[in-house]
């Protein structure tokens, strides 16, 4: 017999980054949990060490928002991985993400499908 996982946690986890000082980045995670009949909790947990670069910073965020996912699932509560924040690379946006595929993918001098409408007498 399975044991019964409670599913009636839910967190929501944004990796996010934080400027320090001029060049210096810190990754960070807002961890936002939600229980049946209980208020929602806010915490954030930092990374150890700072960066050069945003793009490791992010990176950094990322690998924690993942441990603490794994960590929290174990447990027994549900996760959300929400990375809005993060730049396209590593929130695994692609460049034509927000175009239509229909705009993609038709060619310029194909026939348009639509159907006008005609008045009838």
């Amino acid at each position: 017999m399975k044991p019964f996982n409670r599913t009636d946690r839910i967190q929501t986890l944004r990796p996010r980054v934080l400027e320090i000082d001029t060049g210096l980045f810190r990754g960070y995670v807002d961890i936002r949990e939600r229980q049946a009949g209980v208020p929602a909790s806010s915490k954030s947990e930092y990374c150890t060490n700072t960066a050069a670069s945003r793009d490791l910073a992010e990176r950094q965020a990322l690998g924690l928002a993942k441990q603490i996912r794994m960590a929290s699932q174990r447990v027994g509560i549900r996760s959300q991985l929400l990375c809005d924040s993060l730049s396209d690379n590593h929130a695994g946006r692609h460049e034509l993400d927000s175009i239509p595929a229909f705009l993609i993918r038709r060619p310029v001098n194909a026939p348009s499908t639509r159907k006008h409408l005609r008045a009838v007498a």
